[in-house]
């Protein structure tokens, strides 16, 4: 974060939500993946107003970290607010479709508002999911609930460590 002047006020990590990495950010060509930071976690409120944020990254090539898998499909996804909650709940199922069972299966849901804009973004896992096997996943979201309907855009991935 920067002030007005452009000095320095506080840094963070971003913690992404990918599912796999643990926050450190798994993304697979042309995959979109939600991320946030929080600059007073665990820190003293900013005593400053800031202005600006700059980003820097650090990509590691991770094509031989983890089996991955693409073959997997979530069905049934439900998104629910709560009122004015910055947290919401998601469920459904997800199948893994490969023929090995996995050790993890990352949902990744984006919600929009009506206008098409991005309101809230969750992921939830799915745990060693045998074969051809269906199972249900529950989960939760940072985001706001918008006045009117919304629509979700869902992906998912599985994997192997």
């Amino acid at each position: 974060l920067k002030n007005s002047a452009g000095d320095f006020i506080r840094g963070g990590d971003l913690y992404f939500l990918d599912g796999i990495s643990g926050g450190s950010g798994f993304i697979l060509p042309g995959e979109t993946i939600a991320a946030h930071a929080c600059f007073t976690c665990e820190e003293a409120l900013l005593t400053e107003e800031w202005a600006s944020v700059n980003f820097g990254t650090s990509l590691v090539d991770a094509t031989d970290r983890w089996d991955y898998f693409t073959e997997v499909e979530a069905s049934g996804v439900n998104v629910s607010f709560d009122g004015d909650s910055p947290i919401f709940d998601v469920s459904g199922t997800v199948k893994n479709n490969s023929g090995l069972a996995l050790q993890r299966i990352s949902i990744r849901i984006f919600v929009f508002d009506q206008e098409g804009n991005l309101v809230g973004a969750a992921e939830s896992s799915a745990w060693d999911v045998g074969a051809g096997a269906t199972v249900s996943f529950n989960g939760y979201g940072i985001g706001q609930a918008p006045d009117g309907p919304t629509t979700i855009e869902v992906t998912a991935l599985g994997v192997n460590y």
